[in-house]
């Protein structure tokens, strides 16, 4: 284990955030690391400084309920309901609309992009577009 790696271990280990593994390769970096162990113990005491600092004060009893209690819901005011559902409207079409145009493009040669050679009594007239991939046979048409 790297010393960087170790550093950035030493809040979790205080805070008992490690699984056994992590615990195991970080007490064996801190054996053979003098400078992780240093700082190691300087966290423990900066840790157990401000646990003694704060150990007299605690949250009014109010404060704590609301705190476990959670976030109180929140209900869209009713001017921004329209757009709440306008945009979930384009969201759905954004996520629906591609697979939805590939899967009828693979099948439909009209929203397939061809370019076409038009080709009179067997004679080629010209390409429609520089990018002349089909040929469109007009028979006896007059164009």
């Amino acid at each position: 284990m790297r010393c960087e790696d170790a550093r950035e271990l030493l809040t979790a280990r205080a805070d008992g955030e490690l699984d056994g593994v992590q615990a195991d390769a970080l007490a064996a970096h801190l054996d053979g690391c003098a400078a992780c162990r240093a700082e190691a113990a300087l966290r423990s005491r900066e840790r157990a400084a401000w646990r003694d600092a704060l150990a007299g004060d605690r949250a009014p009893d109010d404060l704590r309920r609301r705190i476990l209690a959670g976030p109180a819901p929140v209900a869209l005011p009713v001017l921004l309901r329209p757009l709440a559902w306008a945009a979930a409207a384009v969201l759905a079409v954004l996520l629906v609309a591609p697979p939805l145009m590939q899967r009828l493009g693979s099948g439909d040669t009209m929203l397939r992009p061809a370019a076409v050679t038009l080709v009179r009594d067997g004679g080629d007239v010209g390409p429609a577009t520089a990018l002349a991939t089909e040929t469109l046979n007009l028979g006896d048409s007059p164009f």
